[in-house]
Protein backbone atom coordinates (compact mmCIF):
# COMPACT_ATOMS: atom_id res chain seq x y z
CA UNK A 1 0.00 0.00 0.00
CA UNK A 2 1.44 3.37 -0.94
CA UNK A 3 1.82 6.33 1.41
CA UNK A 4 -0.83 8.29 -0.49
CA UNK A 5 -3.43 5.54 -0.16
CA UNK A 6 -2.58 5.03 3.51
CA UNK A 7 -2.87 8.76 4.21
CA UNK A 8 -6.21 8.97 2.41
CA UNK A 9 -7.59 6.02 4.37
CA UNK A 10 -6.21 7.36 7.67
CA UNK A 11 -7.62 10.84 7.02
CA UNK A 12 -11.07 9.50 6.17
CA UNK A 13 -11.16 7.17 9.18
CA UNK A 14 -9.95 9.90 11.56
CA UNK A 15 -12.48 12.38 10.18
CA UNK A 16 -15.30 9.85 10.66
CA UNK A 17 -14.03 9.14 14.19
CA UNK A 18 -13.93 12.87 14.96
CA UNK A 19 -17.49 13.38 13.73
CA UNK A 20 -18.74 10.40 15.74
CA UNK A 21 -16.87 11.49 18.86
CA UNK A 22 -18.24 15.02 18.59
CA UNK A 23 -21.76 13.69 18.16
CA UNK A 24 -21.45 11.53 21.25
CA UNK A 25 -19.71 14.22 23.31
CA UNK A 26 -22.41 16.86 22.81
CA UNK A 27 -24.84 14.39 24.35
CA UNK A 28 -22.84 14.05 27.57
CA UNK A 29 -24.82 15.49 30.45
CA UNK A 30 -22.93 17.05 33.30
CA UNK A 31 -23.73 15.90 36.81
CA UNK A 32 -22.32 19.11 38.28
CA UNK A 33 -23.10 22.53 36.88
CA UNK A 34 -19.86 24.25 37.81
CA UNK A 35 -16.67 24.89 35.89
CA UNK A 36 -15.73 22.65 32.99
CA UNK A 37 -18.36 20.00 32.33
CA UNK A 38 -17.80 16.40 31.29
CA UNK A 39 -18.23 17.04 27.58
CA UNK A 40 -15.69 19.88 27.36
CA UNK A 41 -12.56 17.84 26.66
CA UNK A 42 -14.16 15.28 24.28
CA UNK A 43 -15.73 18.09 22.22
CA UNK A 44 -12.42 19.97 21.91
CA UNK A 45 -10.50 16.77 21.17
CA UNK A 46 -13.01 15.82 18.45
CA UNK A 47 -12.74 19.26 16.81
CA UNK A 48 -8.92 19.09 16.92
CA UNK A 49 -8.93 15.55 15.52
CA UNK A 50 -11.30 16.59 12.75
CA UNK A 51 -9.15 19.60 11.83
CA UNK A 52 -6.00 17.46 11.74
CA UNK A 53 -7.78 14.83 9.62
CA UNK A 54 -8.88 17.49 7.14
CA UNK A 55 -5.32 18.85 6.98
CA UNK A 56 -4.02 15.32 6.33
CA UNK A 57 -6.57 14.79 3.54
CA UNK A 58 -5.85 18.15 1.90
CA UNK A 59 -2.08 17.66 2.04
CA UNK A 60 -2.42 14.16 0.62
CA UNK A 61 -4.59 15.32 -2.28
CA UNK A 62 -2.22 18.21 -3.03
CA UNK A 63 0.80 15.89 -2.84
CA UNK A 64 -0.96 13.43 -5.13
CA UNK A 65 -1.59 16.11 -7.73
CA UNK A 66 2.03 17.22 -7.79
CA UNK A 67 4.36 14.92 -9.63
CA UNK A 68 7.23 15.86 -7.30
CA UNK A 69 6.15 13.43 -4.60
CA UNK A 70 7.08 9.81 -5.07
CA UNK A 71 4.72 7.12 -3.90
CA UNK A 72 7.05 4.63 -2.35
CA UNK A 73 6.03 1.41 -0.69
CA UNK A 74 6.83 1.70 3.04
CA UNK A 75 6.36 -1.51 4.99
CA UNK A 76 8.59 -0.79 8.00
CA UNK A 77 6.25 1.84 9.44
CA UNK A 78 3.20 -0.41 9.33
CA UNK A 79 4.38 -2.63 12.19
CA UNK A 80 5.16 0.41 14.35
CA UNK A 81 1.70 1.85 13.73
CA UNK A 82 0.02 -1.43 14.65
CA UNK A 83 2.09 -1.81 17.83
CA UNK A 84 1.32 1.78 18.90
CA UNK A 85 -2.38 1.19 18.21
CA UNK A 86 -2.27 -2.04 20.24
CA UNK A 87 -0.57 -0.21 23.12
CA UNK A 88 -3.47 2.29 23.18
CA UNK A 89 -5.90 -0.61 23.52
CA UNK A 90 -3.83 -2.20 26.30
CA UNK A 91 -3.69 1.20 28.04
CA UNK A 92 -7.46 1.60 27.85
CA UNK A 93 -7.93 -1.85 29.40
CA UNK A 94 -5.25 -1.31 32.06
CA UNK A 95 -6.43 2.17 33.09
CA UNK A 96 -9.32 1.12 35.37
CA UNK A 97 -7.37 -1.89 36.68
CA UNK A 98 -3.98 -0.32 37.44
CA UNK A 99 -5.09 3.27 37.95
CA UNK A 100 -4.20 6.42 36.05
CA UNK A 101 -0.71 7.02 37.42
CA UNK A 102 0.70 3.51 36.96
CA UNK A 103 -1.01 2.80 33.63
CA UNK A 104 -0.06 6.17 32.16
CA UNK A 105 3.54 5.95 33.36
CA UNK A 106 4.01 2.54 31.74
CA UNK A 107 2.13 3.65 28.62
CA UNK A 108 4.38 6.69 28.11
CA UNK A 109 7.54 4.64 28.60
CA UNK A 110 6.34 2.07 26.05
CA UNK A 111 5.37 4.76 23.52
CA UNK A 112 8.68 6.55 23.88
CA UNK A 113 10.54 3.27 23.43
CA UNK A 114 8.50 2.40 20.34
CA UNK A 115 8.90 5.80 18.71
CA UNK A 116 12.58 6.38 19.51
CA UNK A 117 15.26 5.13 17.14
CA UNK A 118 16.70 1.79 18.23
CA UNK A 119 20.17 3.22 18.76
CA UNK A 120 18.94 6.25 20.71
CA UNK A 121 16.92 4.60 23.47
CA UNK A 122 17.65 6.06 26.89
CA UNK A 123 15.45 4.24 29.41
CA UNK A 124 16.31 6.59 32.27
CA UNK A 125 15.23 9.59 30.20
CA UNK A 126 12.08 7.77 29.13
CA UNK A 127 11.21 7.05 32.77
CA UNK A 128 11.93 10.63 33.87
CA UNK A 129 9.91 12.23 31.06
CA UNK A 130 7.06 9.77 31.60
CA UNK A 131 6.96 10.44 35.34
CA UNK A 132 6.93 14.22 34.89
CA UNK A 133 4.24 14.08 32.19
CA UNK A 134 2.08 11.64 34.16
CA UNK A 135 2.20 13.78 37.29
CA UNK A 136 1.60 16.99 35.32
CA UNK A 137 -1.44 15.53 33.57
CA UNK A 138 -2.75 14.04 36.83
CA UNK A 139 -2.36 17.37 38.63
CA UNK A 140 -3.98 19.33 35.80
CA UNK A 141 -7.02 17.09 35.68
CA UNK A 142 -7.53 16.48 39.39
CA UNK A 143 -6.68 19.94 40.73
CA UNK A 144 -7.31 22.14 37.70
CA UNK A 145 -10.43 20.55 36.23
CA UNK A 146 -11.65 18.67 39.29
CA UNK A 147 -11.84 15.39 37.39
CA UNK A 148 -11.63 12.14 39.33
CA UNK A 149 -9.20 9.79 37.59
CA UNK A 150 -9.08 6.00 38.08
CA UNK A 151 -7.05 5.20 41.18
CA UNK A 152 -6.66 1.45 40.67
CA UNK A 153 -5.72 -0.80 43.58
CA UNK A 154 -3.45 1.81 45.19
Amino acid sequence: MTKTVRDLIAGAVLLALAIGTFGVSIGITSKMKMGVDSGYFPERAAVLLGALAIILLVRTVLRRRSDAAEDVEESGDTLNVLVVFASFIVYAVALPLAGFILATLVFFVVLLALLAPADGRNWLAFAAVSAVMTLAIHTAFTRGFGVVLPSGPF
